[in-house]
């Protein structure tokens, strides 16, 4: 068996990292972690436009749900009207009596007669 240590022939250090010394490990460290916050910093500003359509969109939406609003309210009102005059429509005809048209039309038809035949 053998023993782990600080050579060079230890197997969990990649090949790529074997021939460095400490200061050039920890430069290329440092430009890993610079490139990271390069990468994090990107992504932030994407985040931040995406929260922005985001936001206009949440407003835009706000804004059409107050127009379906107002439309159904003017919908409503208008189906409310529309039943009422329904509604009296409904009264007038009932109230109609088409009898006294029938009389109308009879003597109309009797005075017709009698002017012709004399």
């Amino acid at each position: 068996m053998g023993t782990i240590g600080w050579s060079s022939e230890d197997p969990e250090e990649p090949e790529s990292t074997q021939n460095f010394s400490v200061p050039q490990l920890r430069d290329q460290h440092y430009s890993i972690i610079a490139e990271q916050d390069r990468g994090l910093e990107a992504l932030s500003e994407v985040i931040s436009r995406q929260k922005k359509i985001a936001t206009v969109i949440g407003d835009e939406v706000d804004y059409q749900n107050d127009l379906i609003e107002d439309i159904t309210d003017h919908v409503d009102r208008t189906r409310d009207r529309l039943v009422g005059e329904t509604s009296r429509v409904r009264t007038i005809d009932r109230k109609d009596n088409t009898c006294g048209y029938w009389i109308v039309i009879i003597i109309l038809l009797i005075v017709i007669v009698i002017l012709v035949s004399i």
